[in-house]
């Protein structure tokens, strides 16, 4: 049975409070006439799997998990064979199945190839955690594939990928000088992942051989001001935390509408939730 009743968007926690999803969401679907209609839910963490069944039973279109449920959602909707994703964010109803997600790094991804062209990207994703494992998984399922790819911890890369992973901080910074010369076709140098402060000098060595565009996405708080003095008064931009989340709900609208979301519409929206 196929539903024609509204769609509806359920997002899912055990403490729910200062969540802005559902917020979000209803300016979106308001702002291109969308007929869905968003709840938000609190649930214990030991009936996680009772709600799931519910949900399944009363046919939601779209589930957001908030995190104290990403790593349930992962264990109970992606099968053995899948990806092992460190969580599962979203998942929208296919027949009687969840097509399920990790919002973070499809978000992310979207800032990074409206940025350039991914044959002028130089990436390096700096570490293990979450925000470059969802990176990397979003890159194989989108088969983005930037002009050089550097990994610091060869878990993320798959055999394909593994001759430039499991990097030294010395062999990337000898990778990164040899990439950035002056016959360099790449235009951005983009570094993912956290702790990137205790990388501002190393890019500072780098910002003298280069006229590239740098990009750092990271959860940690980086003023504008001490990037751009690292990087030699260059081009700079920074993804802050609540830039990848804005793009995680823009990604997620256009995934489960099938039309694109007004960036500009859910960062003011954000700002103004965040200022409640």
């Amino acid at each position: 049975m196929d539903s024609k009743t509204q769609p509806i968007l359920c997002c899912v926690g055990d403490a729910v409070a200062g969540r802005p999803t559902q917020f979000l969401m209803e300016r979106a679907f308001a702002a291109r006439n969308c007929d869905w209609r968003v709840i938000t839910v609190e649930v214990r963490q030991e009936n996680f799997q009772t709600a799931l069944d519910g949900m399944r039973a009363m046919r939601f279109k779209a589930l957001r998990f908030f995190p104290e449920f990403q790593l349930l959602a992962a264990s109970s909707l992606l099968e053995p064979s899948a990806e092992p994703f460190h969580a599962v964010t979203s998942a929208m109803r296919q027949g009687d199945s969840w097509d399920c997600w990790d919002n973070q790094g499809f978000g992310l991804l979207d800032l990074i190839a409206s940025a350039s062209p991914a044959s002028n990207v130089l990436m390096w994703l700096h570490g293990k955690s979450r925000l470059t494992y969802s990176l990397a998984s979003a890159m194989r399922a989108s088969e983005y594939s930037p002009g050089r790819l550097l990994w610091s911890d060869s878990s993320l890369a798959t055999a394909a990928e593994a001759s430039d992973s499991e990097l030294t901080l010395e062999d990337v910074a000898q990778a990164l000088r040899d990439s950035l010369t002056a016959e360099s076709t790449f235009t951005h140098l983009i570094v993912i992942g956290e702790s990137l402060a205790e990388q501002l000098p190393l890019l500072s060595q780098l910002s003298a051989a280069t006229e590239t565009k740098l990009m750092l996405a990271t959860n940690q708080m980086l003023t504008r001001q001490q990037t751009i003095e690292a990087w030699n008064g260059g081009a700079v931009s920074i993804v802050s935390e609540a830039d990848q989340l804005v793009a995680a709900e823009a990604y997620d609208y256009r995934r489960w509408t099938g039309q694109p979301a007004d960036m500009e519409m859910l960062r003011d929206a954000y700002d103004e939730y965040a200022d409640f």
